[in-house]
């Protein structure tokens, strides 16, 4: 035991400044203790005594009334790294508190958790001037009632199972609603209160954000003894303290979804668009970006309610001069030029994660095109917890960084094009969670080639009601008029089955070689003239395995019919 010494005019200046009353600081037992005391006291030994850490110690009590020596010092340095250093090793860990802990216990007093042992001077002098019956314990830090500190196979302090039935408020440091280690102790504890000690009730007060205010004691010092105890009484729920859950005020003020299209297209969701390889998918969404940027309606057809500022279009399966000849055809380079065009390809590098800093923050406020989806999944496209984890998760972050609205394009199933009617499960490659993400969804089908008309029908609306089918014509209205035109609109146009037969699909059935000429007649017009690089980039989109020798031999069949001066048969 360290000899006592009259604590400093610094220490009652310090007790006086917290409103800790005469007849806590005489229960405390406070002391001054110099460099060798307090290292004795905390464990931490003599040997090596590099730094003086001599200061005001505290002595703690255990919640069964056993009086424990030293928890914590504050250190006289001003320049010390740790304004107060506390008792190391997993032995000397116990919750702190003031004597008399066990008479209030059983008369059923309230228990208030904190950090620091100070704050359990201030707040036990505010109870005992507002006669209130509390027993105030400290944690030692919000992780200090965990036996190991740190380790994810750590045990809560034995104390703590004194607290069953007790109604329990904790009461962390302000900076438990910035920093997420601190609120996961919070929640951590509070999680084990609720089941392993079973107390009465758990609520959790918060101390306010101020200059000069850390922790309840600070607070304290600032303020009214009113003033404190209304931040108990506000304290709520573990569940309902921080951003788990909207308020009733957030739900309230909630914006609700807008058309950004009239009919098609709402704001504040993902949106998908699918359909067999070469079936007009991308002309669509170069369509739908057009509109969006210009005001003009999409197809001619369906007025804008909205423009937005930005756009993000990320294409990494084709090279930059492959979009550029798409974006001459529908009149949009003046706003990549603007910047309200952004514009991602192969030829700036691999598919991004979309979780990027840059990405999140050129998504705020802008609509972002995914061209195609796969390119931002992990693993295989067919498994639920890729599609999960590799695309649903990226695109909500999109949405919860403010973007407006993610729109992405998605591969159908080849045996697609042997039916003549569209369903999520028959239109949308992989598992049913690529259709559980979207807020609407687009099948798209092209029931003639040489026109390119192309029939769309809607799949999953949500919160709007569905629009009727409709089919649109892409030649020669892209290459005269730079969009599409609409071909038949909405209540003038059928079901699929009335445009296609079943087992034939808008194409003739040849294993998907269509769609790969196709591909083959874009990378020659785009200016790609290595059969290699062809070959290359083909068997990467159709996930084929497909040898030089065979694709040129398809580049000689499609050369002979084909003038591909600029010409690209989509």
């Amino acid at each position: 035991m360290a000899n006592k010494k009259a604590l400093s005019a610094e220490d009652h200046a310090l007790l006086k400044k917290f409103r800790v009353t005469p007849k806590v600081v005489a229960a405390a037992k406070l002391r001054r203790l110099d460099n060798k005391q307090a290292r004795l006291e905390l464990g931490l030994g003599t040997s090596v005594m590099s730094n003086d850490i001599g200061g005001l110690g505290f002595t703690g009590w255990d919640l069964a009334g056993e009086e424990r020596g030293i928890l914590t010092v504050r250190q006289d340095d001003p320049d010390a790294e740790a304004k107060y250093m506390s008792r190391k090793g997993s032995d000397g860990r116990y919750l702190g508190t003031l004597p008399g802990a066990p008479a209030k216990l059983k008369s059923g007093a309230k228990v208030m958790l904190v950090e620091s042992f100070k704050s359990v001077l201030a707040i036990t002098s505010a109870a005992e001037r507002s006669s209130q019956n509390i027993v105030v314990v400290s944690t030692n830090g919000c992780n200090g009632w965990l036996q190991k500190q740190d380790d994810a196979e750590s045990e809560a302090l034995p104390d703590l199972d004194l607290l069953a039935g007790h109604d329990v408020v904790i009461c962390l440091d302000s900076n438990v609603a910035t920093k997420a280690d601190v609120k996961k102790a919070e929640l951590r504890l509070a999680l084990h209160l609720t089941t392993k000690v079973t107390a009465k009730s758990i609520r959790c007060g918060r101390v306010p954000l101020e200059d000069q205010v850390n922790g309840p004691d600070d607070y304290l010092a600032e303020h009214t003894d009113k003033q404190f105890w209304s931040i108990v009484a506000e304290a709520r729920e573990p569940w309902l303290v921080g951003n788990t859950f909207a308020t009733y005020d957030a739900l309230v003020n909630a914006k609700e979804p807008e058309f950004l299209i009239e009919d098609v297209l709402q704001d504040q969701g993902i949106c998908g668009i699918g359909g067999l390889s070469g079936h007009g998918k991308t002309w669509i969404l170069l369509s739908i970006t057009k509109a969006l940027l210009t005001g003009k309606k999409l197809f001619g057809y369906f007025a804008v309610k909205r423009t937005v500022p930005r756009v993000l279009y990320l294409t990494p399966e084709v090279q930059l001069g492959q979009l550029k000849l798409r974006l001459k055809k529908f009149g949009l380079m003046e706003f990549v030029q603007s910047g309200r065009l952004l514009v991602r390809t192969l030829s700036e590098g691999p598919a991004p994660t979309l979780l990027e800093p840059d990405i999140l923050m050129a998504a705020c406020g802008a609509v972002t095109f995914l061209d195609t989806a796969v390119r931002f999944m992990s693993g295989k496209e067919s498994a639920a917890e890729d599609n999960r984890d590799g695309l649903a998760v990226k695109c909500f972050s999109l949405l919860q960084a403010g973007a407006v609205s993610v729109i992405f394009n998605h591969h159908s199933p080849k045996g697609f094009q042997k039916e003549d009617y569209m369903t999520l499960e028959n239109v949308f490659r992989g598992s049913s969670d690529i259709g559980a993400q979207l807020s609407g969804a687009w099948g798209v089908r092209q029931i003639d080639a040489e026109k390119n008309i192309v029939h769309i029908e809607n799949l999953k609306p949500r919160d709007q009601d569905p629009f009727s089918p409709f089919q649109i014509v892409g030649r020669p209205c892209i290459d005269r008029d730079g969009d599409f035109c609409m071909a038949r609109n909405p209540g003038q146009c059928g079901p699929l089955s009335e445009y296609v037969k079943k087992s034939q699909g808008g194409r003739p059935a040849d294993d998907g070689k269509n769609e790969k000429f196709v591909f083959i007649r874009e990378q020659l017009a785009a200016g790609v003239e290595s059969s290699l690089k062809i070959t290359e980039e083909l068997n990467k989109k159709f996930d084929s395995k497909h040898g030089d020798r065979t694709v040129r031999g398809w580049i000689q069949v499609i050369k002979k019919p084909m003038d591909i001066k600029g010409q690209v048969k989509s």
